[in-house]
């Protein structure tokens, strides 16, 4: 028989399912008439998504059966409840309808809006649960409110359910003290009931006694070796990274670094290139500054001194004063 696992939550196709999954599903069975089993294990999801995949599989041709392994919660107890589908639920399973919730922000009017949509979204239900079951409205409105987990009897009792079928669900904890009900994860909200209902004991909080070093070698020796030779591995390629980047001249800057365990191959590259571009400045302002000082020794080899300006009249008037002797004296 074709088969397909609702697990998780509805419309989410990563932790859950969807509606297209659905329709994927159903336009891969080449046989329009052939009977189909949809197993359930869902703690709801989108209501939209589950009226969605409730009409799927209304209208199906062939048979449709619907086992509840586990729980059919919210919009999963939506799409269980298939016209015409012979529902199947195994022992230790839950089932559970509530009014339409929503998260809205805004104002007065979004929150109207809200109020208006969930009025007729419970509206359908109750006529999906009271058309199931062949309760009336008042009942299942009751029944709403209350939300109330049934179990496989009692959900078979109210008309949810055509059968109950041999089964246990079972709730495990994982490493992370996360609650998993045959094999989903149970929301965080809904923790304390599964808790309340299969008699786990909670988890005792007490303080965790920190670790230090010397509990760590104590406990756990093995690992403290493992860590020790990997760390001294991951120093040793470090050590070897810096002195592959490092050129010569740039003894003083890899010394600084190797003494530095933060220093990343990485950020060792980056400061290279800092170190170089300061030298860079520092040699072209050096340039600078010795080509001014060119300029002016030239200046002061082009232009005549003054001293050889005051040996020149010296001279003139030595000339003037000789050649005025000699003629006083013609």
């Amino acid at each position: 028989m074709n088969s397909i696992n609702l697990y998780g939550t509805v419309g989410d196709d990563i932790e859950g399912f969807t509606s297209k999954q659905v329709i994927d599903f159903l336009n891969g069975i080449d046989d329009k008439n052939a009977p189909i089993l949809v197993n359930v294990n869902s703690f709801g999801g989108l209501a939209t998504e589950g009226l969605a995949i409730r009409g799927l599989l209304s209208s199906w041709k062939g048979d449709v059966t619907i086992r509840i392994d586990g729980i059919a919660m919210s919009a999963a107890a939506m799409l269980s409840c298939a016209k015409d589908a012979h529902v199947q639920i195994s022992k230790g399973s839950f089932f559970m309808v509530h009014r339409a919730m929503s998260f809205t922000a805004g104002n007065v009017n979004d929150m109207k809006d809200d109020i208006e949509v969930l009025e007729k979204i419970d509206s359908q239900q109750v006529d999906i649960y009271a058309e199931r079951t062949g309760k009336s409205k008042e009942e299942i409105l009751y029944l709403m409110d209350s939300e109330e987990w049934l179990t496989a009897e009692e959900a078979k009792e109210w008309g949810f359910a055509d059968e109950v079928v041999d089964g246990d669900s079972k709730v495990e904890m994982s490493a992370e003290n996360r609650f998993f009900l045959n094999g989903i994860r149970v929301p965080e909200s809904l923790e304390g009931k599964i808790s309340k209902t299969f008699g786990i004991q909670d988890q005792p909080k007490g303080e965790k006694k920190p670790m230090d070093l010397e509990t760590l070698k104590a406990e756990h020796p093995e690992l403290v070796a493992q860590l020790l030779m990997e760390g001294a591995k991951a120093e040793h390629d470090r050590l070897e990274s810096l002195e592959a980047l490092a050129l010569s001249g740039q003894e003083e800057i890899l010394a600084k670094a190797k003494t530095d365990f933060t220093m990343t191959a990485e950020k060792f590259a980056m400061e290279l290139v800092k170190a170089e571009k300061e030298r860079q400045e520092k040699a072209k302002q050096a340039r600078h500054e010795d080509a001014q000082v060119l300029q002016e020794v030239e200046a002061c080899k082009e232009a005549p001194s003054l001293s050889s300006k005051e040996e020149e009249k010296k001279e003139a008037l030595e000339r003037i004063t000789k050649a005025m002797k000699s003629g006083f004296n013609s």
